[in-house]
């Protein structure tokens, strides 16, 4: 038999017993426990809601609480444009913190540069997503100097969000706000939406 084939066999049985062996110790790790935190979340002011709707002779708006960010549709019910200054919109979290936020279509490393306002016309609708720019950062893995090592951690490389509402069971009855002040023909009205968390639930899933 050629030396080739010996040393090609070899590779291939060595292949095989790292296979082999990374099954192995996989099959004898314990089992690990991810916790989900889930929250039951009420509009309380202006109105209380629980949908999460708002309405007056200006405007409608409903939100929705997501993992990251809040989403919101409105719609201008006055004959007049409504302008949306996103630099003055802010978030203040369960803790009391005062955070600026960006919307769609703000890229991550933008994040702290002026943003353009939108405009909702007349009698029309305007979908968005408020973000606290706070919450993003970009996570670095350091280099080992082994390139398989490093092609592995470069896929974990890349802007990251933190959850809108940080993990934890002592946050019930807890609230967090949504400053929105809104320019109608150059006056302003300072909407301030009010949001309770009114109970949390914890989920332990088995990996």
């Amino acid at each position: 038999m050629p030396d080739w084939l010996e040393i090609l066999g070899g590779v291939i049985l060595a292949g095989l017993i790292a296979v082999m062996m990374q099954l192995l110790e996989n099959s004898t790790k314990e089992p690990q426990t991810v916790t989900l935190y889930h929250y039951d979340i009420s509009l309380e002011d202006p109105i209380q809601s629980e949908t999460l709707e708002f309405t007056d002779s200006l405007i409608s708006i409903k939100f929705e609480i997501r993992k990251k960010e809040i989403g919101f549709n409105i719609k201008n019910k006055s004959n007049r444009a409504i302008k949306i200054n996103w630099d003055e919109i802010v978030y203040i979290s369960p803790s009391g913190a005062a955070h600026r936020v960006i919307h769609s279509g703000i890229r991550y490393i933008d994040r702290d540069k002026p943003q353009a306002p939108s405009v909702i016309p007349p009698n029309a609708y305007f979908s968005d997503i408020i973000v606290p720019s706070d919450n993003i950062y970009y996570l670095e893995v350091p280099r080992t100097g082994i390139v398989d090592l490093d092609l592995k951690n470069l896929k974990l490389e890349g802007w990251r969000v933190h959850d809108l509402i940080y993990p934890a069971q002592d946050l019930k009855g807890k609230t967090f706000k949504v400053y929105m002040p809104l320019e109608i023909d150059g006056e302003k009205k300072n909407y301030t939406f009010t949001f309770k968390i009114k109970d949390v639930t914890i989920e332990e899933i088995k990996l």
